[in-house]
């Protein structure tokens, strides 16, 4: 029966000894693989929802945490923070140029000669009736001559970034020369000798500093001057040059300011043609007089395509919210906008208001054609950046200048009330329960040594020496193994 008892304890202690590390090892391989899921894929345990506005000082009560910036023409645009909204200013400018032949400017002109035609008249000035010049043919080499007189005009701007929009031009001039003057319609003393007949032509001329570019812009050639048989003198009174038309007067003055950008030579000019009729020919011309010249053309700023001016702010990073993972679930950007007045469509439909997200613009544009005069907003509701929002966020408002144009004024375009919130959750991950394989493995180790001292000690130890001895004696007989003879002492020794 004892017998029995130890078997089954020697087998419970085999089985356990065989299963209970099976079950360990499985604890430990669910363990680590649970501890693997968790590192790839978080167990919430919390999900924290927060929605904030992500811009300081969005009302722009000072400049602070607001950055401007521009690119292209830097001229052109500006930006300032005033009355509580933020300004993009367009800086559109006109201005009038008058160059006038009067007193004041006299001294101003210089005579030269004409390359085409170089001799002189026999006599040239200026008074108070303004440029005049005389001359007398008769059978010389002085046939046709000329003068000049030139005047370097400075303009107050450098021209490169302005548009000429508007030119005009008057000048007047008259002429008194004897009847010998020849004109289309006289009878020729002799016969058949007459092709073009004896005239004047005064003229203006504008040109580079270099004059490798010369253009006739107004001109005027007599006809009838001197015309009759008998002696005399005739009269041409006042009387106004021809001009170019509008488009190419404005196209001549931009061609000569192209070379210099702020400098051009502007020539008032008169040429005498004495055509040799018959013989011992007198061509007289007594007074020829340009009395009266003004050219005024008006011009205007220069806005440049591609140019813009922006109002931007560096952002708290999202990861900054928390040391755990936070996921961005919506993020919406809204703001006030206005401009001072209409925006000029007809000249400029394409320019437009600009959302960047660390310098990537936002789909969504706002044209200037649609900005009012009052506040309102960029879009109900406003525009969403989600799928813009990383990690970093720096923030441009931009005016984007998408045409070339001319802009007579200023243009300012307002903002107020500038939000971005940004809706958002932080994921705490589980806590991981702590390793307790190490109690399983000293548990374990525990019931063995019990069981393996119980079993000792029931099958050896509870017996006297001299009892452990017989029953080893019995074991070896039973088994009917020889053995040595067995000493038995006394109970008293």
């Amino acid at each position: 029966m004892k017998n029995s008892i130890i078997k089954g304890v020697f087998l419970f202690v085999f089985f356990l000894i065989i299963l209970l590390p099976c079950n360990i090892y499985k604890f430990n391989i669910l363990d680590s693989s649970n501890e693997l899921e968790n590192q790839e894929s978080i167990q919430i345990s919390a999900e924290i929802p927060g929605t904030k506005q992500w811009l300081v000082n969005p009302n722009f009560s000072s400049q602070e945490h607001w950055i401007s910036s521009s690119q292209g023409d830097s001229t052109d645009v500006n930006a300032t923070i005033s009355g509580g909204k933020a300004n993009f200013e367009i800086l559109g400018n006109k201005s009038t140029t008058k160059i006038i032949a009067n007193q004041s400017t006299y001294t101003e002109w210089t005579p030269v000669r004409n390359p085409a035609f170089p001799a002189f008249p026999d006599d040239f000035g200026i008074d108070q009736g303004g440029f005049w010049a005389n001359h007398e043919w008769n059978e010389d080499t002085n046939q046709s001559t000329s003068v000049h007189w030139d005047r370097t005009i400075k303009m107050p701007v450098n021209m490169s970034d302005y548009i000429i929009t508007s030119a005009s031009l008057k000048a007047t001039v008259n002429a008194t020369a004897d009847l010998n003057v020849e004109a289309p319609t006289d009878s020729i003393y002799g016969g058949t000798e007459y092709a073009t007949s004896d005239y004047v032509r005064f003229y203006v001329l504008i040109s580079d500093l270099e004059k490798n570019k010369i253009y006739e812009i107004a001109y005027n050639q007599t006809v009838n001057l001197g015309l009759g048989n008998t002696t005399g003198t005739d009269y041409m009174f006042d009387t106004d040059m021809k001009f170019v038309l509008t488009e190419n007067l404005i196209f001549y003055l931009s061609s000569v300011l192209n070379t210099d950008y702020q400098n051009f030579i502007l020539t008032l000019g008169l040429r005498i043609w004495c055509e040799d009729n018959f013989g011992s020919d007198t061509d007289t011309f007594d007074d020829l007089r340009i009395k009266y010249f003004n050219l005024t053309f008006t011009y205007e700023k220069k806005i440049d395509q591609f140019t813009a001016v922006s109002w931007n702010q560096i952002g708290n990073k999202i990861s900054g919210i928390s040391n755990y993972t936070v996921i961005v679930k919506e993020a919406k950007i809204n703001f006030k906008y206005k401009i001072d007045q209409l925006w000029p469509t007809y000249i400029s439909p394409n320019s437009e208001i600009k959302i960047l997200i660390n310098n990537n613009p936002h789909s969504e544009t706002i044209k200037l054609s649609r900005a009012s005069t009052s506040f309102k907003e960029i879009k109900p509701g406003g525009f969403d950046l989600t799928s813009s929002i990383k990690d970093d966020i720096n923030l441009s408002i931009q005016i984007f200048i998408a045409d070339n144009f001319g802009l007579g004024q200023k243009i300012v375009i307002s903002i107020d009330d500038v939000s971005l919130y940004i809706s958002y959750i932080i994921i705490e991950p589980d806590v991981l329960g702590p390793n307790w394989s190490w109690l399983i493995y000293t548990l374990f180790g525990g019931i063995i040594g019990i069981i393996v001292i119980f079993t000792l000690y029931q099958t050896y130890f509870k017996y006297p020496p001299m009892i452990r001895k017989i029953r080893k004696l019995k074991k070896l007989i039973r088994n009917d193994k020889t053995s040595k003879s067995v000493l038995v002492k006394k109970r008293d020794e």
